[in-house]
């Protein structure tokens, strides 16, 4: 398990405290179905490494590699300090183009789509990142060990879990040299004169260097999301939208040149013998369509149960083989699709809720007859079984919920 994953009841326990906090001082930045939202995309993040599609490492093995280059053994906490730097300023690049460029943009867009800002933002992460890697080849170029690598990009990845607040203010001199949440307040909002500032990660130092720091004006309200507002919860379609109509643009495009500009010109242009320009959407305001105490109570049981699943699989990914790893990430993936269903009241989402009930278990005996359990595992083999005794639980809770019409709920 690596050291995101350990963070995540910390992370958990931290939302918690600012939710509490948030009711205490009367000024909640948390919307239900935003959160759960955020906090989907952040568990699919995490679980696509059950897929094991590990291209990033290929490559990065392969260059090393070809180029001869011999990774630094050495531990020098010197070296250490050095490597985090470098690492902060190619991140820095990484995220500047993360906007710059439609094909980066495309990934990068899942963390920028909520409308809130707080901690449950922080965890709110693109599953669709491939290409990120390639600004940090300058590091395995240098020697750094790929243990090094990940445990620099974790610590760089928890750090900035904290500064996605509204309740902290600005920090003084911190907020010269380091990213604080007055600084990334200003990164996420999408007011015109904020729009591509401070893209540091841990040091603000590169945004003051490179002519992209803004300062956090006190009389100016941020106002969060993304100029053309996806308002939608389901996280499949959060993870691919941009990519979808990215695609659309490409084929529209006349030329070779035009085609690949799409991909890396500014996520707003548009070619011109397409003849449609950018207009962001009126939105009219943020997506908040209202959501029963009914509703919340259901979708707060079958997140909470098939995130506990995700978490499991997480810890067990290595115990199970490809088939497997597929088929749960499949599950877990159509369940939270099934939850946005519920949180924008479609009319079919019980209905089809029926149908992922029956999938699960379906699936579940299809792994054990074919044996793609390792069935020396009795971990694992327990570990299924709990999967499929949580769902008949949530057969029980759907039935009390829903089976009476005697109870009207608001």
């Amino acid at each position: 398990m690596s050291l995101i994953e350990l963070a995540i009841p910390f992370f958990l326990i931290a939302i918690v405290v600012e939710v509490f906090y948030g009711l205490f001082v009367k000024c909640q930045t948390y919307n239900f179905s935003d959160s759960v939202s955020s906090l989907q995309l952040g568990m699919i993040s995490r679980l696509i490494g059950l897929l094991r599609l590990s291209f990033a490492g290929l490559v990065v093995t392969k260059l090393v590699s070809i180029l001869g280059m011999t990774p630094y053994d050495g531990e020098s906490w010197l070296i250490w300090c050095v490597y985090f730097v470098l690492y902060d300023f190619l991140y820095y690049w990484k995220h500047r183009y993360g906007h710059y460029w439609r094909i980066m943009w495309a990934s990068h867009v899942a963390h920028h789509q909520s409308e809130e800002f707080n901690l449950s933002t922080a965890l709110r992460q693109t599953g669709t990142d491939y290409l990120g890697f390639v600004f940090f080849l300058p590091l395995f170029f240098l020697g750094i060990p790929s243990g090094t690598f990940i445990l620099i990009a974790s610590v760089n990845l928890i750090y900035q879990f904290w500064v996605h607040t509204e309740h902290i203010k600005r920090l003084g001199y911190l907020d010269k040299w380091l990213v604080t949440p007055s600084n990334h307040r200003v990164h996420h909002a999408t007011n015109t004169e904020y729009l591509d500032k401070n893209f540091g990660g841990v040091f603000i130092v590169w945004d003051r260097l490179f002519g992209t720091f803004c300062n956090e004006s006190m009389d100016r309200v941020c106002h969060y999301g993304i100029r053309n507002s996806l308002r939608n919860w389901d996280p499949l379609w959060a993870n691919v939208h941009v990519w979808v109509d990215t695609i659309f643009v490409c084929v529209r495009a006349r030329g070779l040149w035009q085609k690949l500009s799409v991909w890396f010109r500014s996520p707003s242009w548009i070619p011109e013998d397409i003849g449609v320009p950018y207009v962001p959407e009126d939105t009219g305001g943020k997506y908040r369509p209202k959501v029963s105490l009914k509703s919340q109570i259901f979708v707060g049981i079958q997140f909470s149960m098939t995130s506990l699943a995700g978490i499991w699989l997480l810890m067990n990914q290595t115990l199970l083989s490809k088939e497997a790893s597929f088929l749960s990430f499949i599950v877990v993936l159509v369940s939270y699709s099934l939850q946005s269903m519920a949180l924008q009241k479609d009319k079919f989402v019980y209905l089809l809720e029926c149908f992922r009930l029956l999938l699960i278990w379906l699936i579940f005996l299809y792994l054990m007859q074919s044996d793609l359990i390792f069935a020396q595992s009795v971990e694992t083999a327990l570990g299924y079984y709990l999967l499929g005794s949580l769902c008949l639980v949530l057969v029980l809770s759907c039935i009390q919920l829903f089976g009476s019409s005697k109870h009207q709920w608001v």
